[in-house]
């Protein structure tokens, strides 16, 4: 694998990285702002062409892949930003784009280059733990004339309650299903919650929706491969976004250590510390190679492959964000567990990336599923 970074990659992590520095002040990162606030942030991004990074030339976008879209990410996470972009320009885009027809792509994904258009996966259950598959979702779908209905629940959904539309995985008749649903759809009603992080989830009901034709982007067996693809997609971006949640950490960290002082001498002298703030160094560069692993396996032909080098980096960056968390908020002291002090909220931004689409334990027993992993 190429680790190199190209002088076009560069100049587009630094655009970005001037926009989260003047929209993100310090002392606001991990507040809550307003739906207007958070709106005209979106605008922004899209006006700097981040929404329609990946999207193609056609729909209005860049035509980039996951490594561009990783620098996108990381700085993202850098300055803990709310804006729907994992759930709309990773996620549902990548959706769309894979799966949907010209005229779907025209209707969805321009809007979404555009900034017009936020849209969120609805995939976990009330009742149901990581259910990707068939057989595994009690949301239905129901043929009525030359539709369906759509009934059910799905919980959790990042970025819900301000998503103009949803992509929804369903079942019917035991084959896994994916379809669009705009989010004023008659039957459709969504309860508006926050995560531990301060963004915005919701939990959604379908009564009887009515879906035509063509609102499905696949079914089966392609639309389970599809699913499992853009997981590992999400995957990658969450371990780009927590290594800049990490990199903040340990720059904080850094600088507390020079400037708190205890019996007269600065915390960092004391070589104890210096030993372990070195252990989180080493975790952060671990995590940073692995998060470029990942991003580089996402368009891996070999599905396998890309599963278990996707899994293997979400446990490793996963192990060293509770690493990095632990040490800096005992480095940190009590001031560390109060909401005035920032390390607590990169803390609870690493704690709910962990757990999105999968924790530890579910990536282990993907990848040792994988048979790549067994060979």
């Amino acid at each position: 694998m190429d680790f190199s970074i190209s002088e076009e990659q560069l100049q587009l992590r630094d655009a970005v990285r001037r926009f989260c520095d003047g929209e993100y002040p310090l002392e606001m990162r991990g507040q809550r702002v307003s739906a207007d606030r958070r709106r005209k942030r979106w605008e922004m991004m899209a006006e700097l062409g981040l929404t329609g990074l990946t999207v193609t030339e056609a729909c209005g976008g860049s035509a980039q892949g996951m490594v561009e879209q990783m620098g996108v990410i990381e700085e993202l996470g850098r300055c803990l930003s709310p804006e729907p972009y994992l759930s709309t320009a990773v996620i549902s885009a990548s959706l769309i784009q894979a799966l949907g027809t010209p005229k779907l792509q025209e209707l969805w994904l321009a809007p979404i280059a555009m900034g017009q258009l936020r849209v969120a996966l609805a995939l976990d259950e009330p009742q149901a733990r990581y259910a990707y598959q068939s057989g595994r979702m009690n949301c239905r779908l129901t043929p009525e004339g030359d539709g369906y209905l759509l009934s059910g629940a799905k919980s959790l959904v990042l970025d819900g309650p301000e998503a103009d539309a949803f992509v929804v995985a369903a079942e019917r008749d035991g084959a896994l299903q994916l379809l669009v649903v705009p989010a004023d759809a008659t039957g459709l009603t969504r309860t508006a919650g926050t995560s531990l992080d301060a963004r915005e989830i919701a939990t959604l009901r379908f009564a009887d929706v009515l879906i035509s034709s063509g609102q499905l982007l696949a079914e089966g067996e392609t639309a389970e491969r599809a699913l499992l693809a853009v997981l590992d997609r999400a995957s990658a971006a969450l371990c780009a976004e927590s290594v800049g949640s990490m990199t903040e950490l340990v720059e904080q960290t850094r600088e507390f250590l020079k400037v708190r002082k205890q019996f007269g001498a600065p915390l960092g002298k004391f070589q104890a510390l210096q030993h372990r703030f070195v252990d989180m160094v080493i975790a952060l560069e671990q995590s940073r190679s692995m998060a470029a692993v990942a991003a580089m396996a996402v368009d891996e032909a070999d599905a396998e492959k890309r599963r278990k080098l996707v899994a293997a980096a979400r446990v490793t960056v996963a192990r060293a964000a509770r690493l990095i968390a632990k040490e800096a908020v005992q480095m940190h002291g009590a001031m560390g567990m109060t909401d005035e002090c920032q390390v607590g909220h990169y803390v609870k931004r690493l704690m709910v990336a962990e757990r999105l689409f999968g924790d530890i334990a579910h990536h282990l027993e993907t990848f040792e599923k994988s048979p790549a992993a067994a060979a």
